[in-house]
């Protein structure tokens, strides 16, 4: 599995001096906006789970993720790598009334980002949540504007990704997928606390 790639922002998205940021989006295609939720990048395979970073499982902390883990693994398809946010821990955004502890946003089949549709259908199938969508599909212009838009109405939001509703090389991800985040978001990489979870959730 290859290291997951970072996100380029868009114009006035809200980042960090080492955060890439590309004036264009050349892909003309229909896309979708979600939610960015504020929580660490989790890949889920059928042998193994990775963060952003690298593996760390044999970590103390990551018991949580492993509790997870051990209960899905089974599955997931040979060929499939679960894209997602792992969101037991609270960040800067406090979530008060999650389904899960994970959040999934795509799949990577054969290094393929799966459509969107397919991302939903593999969603059901394994009973993860999918991120909130905040946009109906259309063109990335009026989709970014929709988002802001929404965005504007919560406070309890870091911001939202664009993605193309179809299927796309995963090594091109950069090209494909952006990112904006909020002026008023304060990122930080420590954890304060945990997140809640409705009551009827568990695994």
């Amino acid at each position: 599995m290859k290291k997951f790639p970072r996100t380029p922002h868009i114009k006035g998205s809200k980042g960090t001096s080492d955060d890439i940021f590309e004036s264009k989006y050349l892909y003309k295609g229909l896309v979708i906006a979600t939610e960015k939720m504020d929580g660490t990048n989790l890949t889920l395979g059928k042998d193994n789970w990775f963060l952003r970073s690298g593996n760390s499982k044999n970590q103390d902390w990551t018991f949580p993720i492993n509790n997870f883990y051990y209960t899905l693994k089974d599955k997931i398809k040979d060929k499939d790598f679960i894209l997602g946010e792992f969101l037991h821990w609270t960040k800067s955004v406090y979530y008060d009334n999650l389904d899960s502890n994970y959040y999934m946003f795509g799949v990577n089949r054969n290094n393929t980002v799966l459509s969107w549709e397919e991302t939903k259908k593999i969603s059901k199938e394994l009973n993860i949540p999918l991120v909130k969508e905040l946009s109906k599909i259309g063109y990335f212009e009026d989709v970014v504007k929709e988002a802001k838009n929404n965005i504007s109405k919560t406070d309890n939001i870091e911001g939202f990704v664009i993605r193309p509703i179809d299927s796309f090389s995963f090594d091109e991800y950069g090209y494909y997928v952006r990112k904006f985040v909020k002026s008023d978001f304060e990122g930080v990489r420590e954890s304060k606390g945990k997140n809640k979870f409705k009551e009827n959730w568990s695994y």
